[in-house]
């Protein structure tokens, strides 16, 4: 039985590299060596996976970055966040899952990938994208209208709980000692106390 653990990059492209093992021949009890044939190793175009996936809706970019993370496990492992840039390179702004404006983007803009060692860019031009289809409009339709329905709920909740407060806040207050000559002062319950019995001597 042959053991072996070797460490790759799956981020890095790998050239003419190969595995060489050794054991020992269990007959001769000699040190054997065996070596792999010669590969290379290049991970999948991160341009291609995203200029497949990416489609544009009423001045929006559609990116599925979640569904692409889950579906390619190196492009999931080796890229940290993704960026879009104009062509001076002036206005940038994350590309997120999901819907991302390109309000602040020229005809020509970039995207910028960057991974652990390497920050390499592509251009994408918006007339050269392709619009999205039928059923994704329809999801990113749905998606805010449901987005808009959580923000007016939280809107509502906040209202009634500061009109609340504001409920608390005004509770009617009685004076338990009235002054004299206000309305609710009876003097008919005064008693005048004289402890000095002097005076009636």
């Amino acid at each position: 039985m042959i053991k072996g653990r070797a460490k790759q990059d799956p981020c890095q492209s790998q050239r003419h590299f190969f595995v060489r093992a050794s054991f020992i021949d269990p007959l001769t009890k000699q040190v054997q060596h065996i070596k792999s044939n010669t590969n290379s190793y290049n991970p999948d175009s991160f341009e291609k996976m995203i200029n497949s996936s990416i489609c544009i809706s009423d001045g929006f970019l559609h990116f599925p970055l979640d569904q692409l993370k889950k579906s390619n496990a190196v492009f999931s492992a080796c890229f940290k966040y993704l960026k879009l840039m104009d062509s001076a390179g002036k206005k940038s702004s994350s590309l997120k899952d999901g819907l991302n404006s390109l309000g602040n983007m020229t005809e020509l803009f970039y995207i910028l990938i960057k991974q652990k060692q390497k920050a390499p860019k592509f251009s994408v031009r918006k007339s050269q994208l392709q619009t999205c289809a039928m059923e994704t409009n329809i999801i990113l339709v749905i998606s805010s209208c449901v987005g808009l329905v959580i923000s007016v709920a939280i809107v509502v909740v906040f209202v009634v709980l500061s009109r609340r407060q504001k409920t608390d806040d005004t509770i009617e207050s009685i004076d338990m000692n009235p002054e004299y000559g206000d309305e609710d002062y009876n003097d008919s319950h005064a008693v005048v106390r004289d402890v000095n019995d002097y005076y009636f001597q």
